[in-house]
Formats: C-alpha cells, structure tokens, sequence
C-alpha cells in the first residue's frame, strides 16, 4: 500500500501563499516561464542508479502554477518531485493516465523500485 500524498502546505501550516513575486526567493531551483516553441525540455543528463531515459525525463520542465492554476514559472521534474518542496507547496502542472479493460476495470501496476519518482508505489 502507497503513503498518502500530503496535501498541499500539510507539512508547513505557516508556509507562505506562492506567487510570482516570491517564487524565486522561496525556490530557487525555480526558472523563469519560457513557452517558446524552441525551448529544450530535457537535456541528457545521467547518474549510476539510474538509466539514462529516467534521468533524462527528471530534467523535462514543469509548468509551476499559485493555488488557482495560474502559470507563474517552470521548474525541473526533479525539483517539482522534491519532498521538502511537495511539502512546501510547491505545484505544477500534471495529469493522469487511468487506464480500463474491456469490463470496465482499473488497471493498475507496482512501480519498479529503481524508478525516480514514487519507487514501489
């Protein structure tokens, strides 16, 4: 069974609201938003544990969004997946795949231990 995923500020009740004028000076592994078409997403980047396409995705930018989904910077995959920052209330932007069978049906799976993000979940 999967730890529960904190709610936002659950760790940190006195953690301040993020806005685009503080998302610097609270995160700074956070980058300015660029949504231009020639913007890199990944570099390859790559450590002992593990493979290169895990590594390469961790380095994707996320969109980080305020409480009310309004875009205000990017950051790293890596940084975005952070404890300390999931607790501090750091969001991004994300979505789910929930797959069925033919009798309606969730289908679900164990993530690999070597995986990055959320190991054995």
């Amino acid at each position: 069974m999967s730890a529960p995923v904190p709610k936002p500020n659950s760790g940190h009740p006195k953690s301040p609201q993020i806005t685009p004028k503080n998302i610097f000076h609270l995160f700074a592994d956070a980058e300015l938003l660029d949504v231009s078409p020639n913007t890199s997403l990944a570099s390859s980047t790559r450590t002992a544990d593990h493979p290169q396409s895990q590594d390469a995705s961790m380095e994707e930018r996320c969109i980080v969004i305020d409480e009310r989904d309004r875009e205000i910077s990017m950051a790293s995959k890596r940084v975005c997946h952070q404890r300390a920052n999931i607790n501090r209330a750091l969001l991004h932007r994300a979505f789910s795949v929930l797959p069925f069978d033919t009798q309606t049906r969730l289908l679900i799976h164990q993530r690999a231990s070597r995986k990055i993000t959320l190991p054995d979940q």
